[in-house]
């Protein structure tokens, strides 16, 4: 059975992940300083809270070695809503702090782009996803292409490199991207754990994605 550790730094979304995993038959733990284990198959990092008290918890409780490790040893990493955002080198949400730097890209305020100054920010509830239809897994672009997912972000986490953009959530012309794949890294602006069946069954899917 597959070991899945969630990082807990205070202000995530654990226990809707948690139930999920549990629906799915998963084996999970709870990841605090206390417990920095090299056991697990997957660590995932939830959303919600702000960036800037997300990272220097993480950098406080000792992670960021811990992390980096994890993927120079070929595993997986699993980032949902802040938890993606995380990935950036820089952060702005709360104040400028440095990211985990596992993808090269640019965190955007939305409120403050052209093309949504119309639209209610954060953006909240459920929309359907569009593909890059030019990504390699055609089993993971059907469990997410036209598919309704749960979002509540006011912040954008936009790769540099468009091949490893997996989806967007497009808003009033602007492609946010909903999902990202770099490698072992896999980033997720929606809460899947939120998602309904949808979610469950492209969870069930990426734990066992082959990269």
């Amino acid at each position: 059975m597959i070991n899945i550790g969630i990082i807990d730094y205070g202000a995530s979304n654990i226990n809707s992940l948690s139930n999920m995993l549990e629906y799915i038959d998963c084996r999970y733990e709870i990841i605090t300083e206390k417990n920095l284990k090299n056991d697990y198959d997957i660590l995932v990092i939830p959303g919600m809270g702000s960036s800037k008290y997300a990272i220097e918890k993480i950098v406080n409780q000792k992670m960021i070695e811990f992390i980096n490790n994890h993927i120079k040893n070929n595993k997986k990493l699993i980032g949902i809503c802040l938890g993606y955002q995380l990935f950036a080198e820089n952060l702005i949400e709360g104040g400028s702090q440095k990211g985990l730097n596992l993808i090269k890209g640019k965190i955007i305020q939305l409120s403050k782009n052209a093309l949504l100054k119309d639209f209610k920010i954060p953006i909240v509830g459920w929309y359907k996803n569009q593909v890059n239809q030019n990504f390699f897994d055609t089993e993971l672009l059907k469990l997410i292409n036209d598919k309704s997912y749960y979002f509540a972000h006011s912040y954008g986490f936009f790769p540099e490199k468009i091949n490893e953009i997996v989806a967007y959530n497009n808003i009033n012309e602007l492609k946010i991207p909903s999902f990202a794949i770099r490698k072992n890294i896999i980033g997720i602006q929606f809460h899947p754990e939120l998602s309904g069946i949808n979610g469950i069954k492209l969870f069930k899917y990426i734990i066992n994605y082959k990269y």
